[in-house]
């Protein structure tokens, strides 16, 4: 989808009272209820998919589950909404509703690979790490070439402590496009939400590999430096990704608020409370 992608709000593009991306994407972050805000209560499914994922990348989870909700409310018979949502439920820990939407997700899609991979995710995040590799298996069995099948399994293992999950996770990113950076920024929000941050920003490098011009990644690596204790490399990305910004760009008040000064307050407070 490259860097936050422009809204479709239903005006041309040249009418003066449509609102800019910036003004849509800080009010969605601001109330992200979408009944509050009627130019964004008539999307489409795929519309509301990216806000969903603007919501994700951004590191705003439960912004994001609102979004990809909306988005299968709108057309639940497309598959992509329903991984998604399940995807954000289980980065946020949100095991039970991950269950309950899996279990969902199956009936009307009956044996589906990715939902399948998703559901090893789950059990492993439960503990369940035997059922978790025993369907993690199942799935690559039968389906070999769907990437999000070696991711999932990447992840079991991870969860497993198990250090084959670089070999599927390198697996899985054999098997994208070579302009997919989506799928190996969604294995750095694995590592992330592990706290593993030298290995998400690996997997950050790759995205940016395929998609050098995308702002939001070098925003990451900022932040993952910066928990690393690193300040003059977080400096330095969080530079690169307002460089890449354009003015409109709603990414540049996540990065002012990434400054030197809070963000290194913040964090300072986070390994307090750690």
């Amino acid at each position: 989808m490259g860097r936050f992608s422009k809204l479709e709000t239903g005006k041309p593009a040249g009418d003066p009272s449509a609102p800019r991306r910036a003004d849509v994407f800080e009010r969605v972050m601001k109330y992200p209820d979408a009944a509050s805000l009627p130019e964004l209560a008539d999307l489409d499914a795929d519309a509301y998919m990216r806000v969903g994922d603007q919501a994700l990348f951004a590191g705003k989870l439960k912004l994001a589950l609102r979004w990809y909700s909306r988005a299968m409310d709108k057309d639940s018979t497309q598959l992509k909404p329903w991984l998604a949502l399940i995807r954000t439920l289980l980065l946020k820990g949100d095991l039970s509703e991950a269950t309950t939407w899996i279990t969902r997700g199956l009936t009307l899609f009956p044996e589906d690979p990715k939902l399948l991979a998703l559901r090893a995710v789950q059990y492993a995040r439960r503990g369940l790490v035997r059922e978790a590799i025993a369907s993690s298996d199942a799935v690559l069995e039968r389906n070999g070439a769907e990437p999000l099948a070696h991711l999932a399994r990447g992840e079991v293992l991870l969860l497993a402590d198990n250090k084959n999950a670089d070999y599927c996770f390198e697996q899985c990113l054999k098997l994208t496009r070579a302009d997919d950076w989506q799928t190996p920024f969604v294995i750095a929000l694995i590592f992330e939400e592990r706290r593993m941050w030298a290995k998400a920003i690996q997997y950050y490098a790759s995205a940016a590999e395929r998609n050098e011009r995308c702002a939001v990644l070098y925003y990451r690596v900022g932040l993952c430096r910066a928990r690393l204790g690193h300040r003059q490399q977080a400096l330095r990305a969080f530079e690169q990704a307002r460089e890449l910004c354009p003015p409109d760009d709603p990414l540049l008040g996540l990065i002012e608020h990434a400054s030197p000064g809070s963000i290194w307050r913040r964090l300072l407070n986070l390994f307090h409370r750690a």
